[in-house]
């Protein structure tokens, strides 16, 4: 009976670690994938500024960060303009809780009002929220609040 609690101990013990190394494993693929999704959106976005002169806005629907993505969001552009098939979903598939931090989403927003913008400089933050830390940032990371720059002169 011994011998039997040993081995189901053991076998517990090698399961846990076995469930550990498969959960950090899905994790990293995961970020992976709201990383290129998130470049690829980023290059969408700089082929849009380069034909329209800025980046979209609230002139083309709704641009807070938390809705731009969904239905009737300002990124819907890429889409209508055929820069991107469909928007990217996170692989998560969540929406937005009203705690952006622990919602694994993507996000948008165009920067142009903010107070820390450089006049007639147009910037827009892009971001995923992962669920591992990514080159030194926390998991909640940003991509580049800083790609490109057109004037600043379409709605906020």
């Amino acid at each position: 009976m011994v011998e039997v609690l040993v081995v189901i101990a053991i076998i517990t013990v090698l399961m846990s670690i076995v469930f550990a190394s498969v959960s950090e494993s899905r994790k990293k693929a995961r970020d992976s994938k709201r990383e290129a999704d998130i470049q690829q959106v980023a290059a969408a976005l700089q082929v849009w500024a380069t034909a329209n002169g800025r980046y979209p806005s609230t002139a083309e629907g709704v641009c807070q960060f938390y809705t731009s993505f969904g239905p009737g969001g300002c990124l819907q552009v890429l889409v209508t303009s055929g820069l991107l098939n469909a928007l990217p979903q996170d692989p998560q598939n969540e929406s937005y809780s009203g705690s952006w931090p622990n919602d694994q989403m993507y996000f948008y927003d165009n920067w142009c009002a903010a107070p820390t913008t450089p006049t007639g400089d147009q910037r827009y933050r892009l971001w995923a929220n992962g669920e591992r830390n990514h080159n030194g940032l926390a998991k909640n990371w940003w991509y580049n609040n800083t790609i490109g720059a057109t004037p600043c002169t379409d709605p906020s």
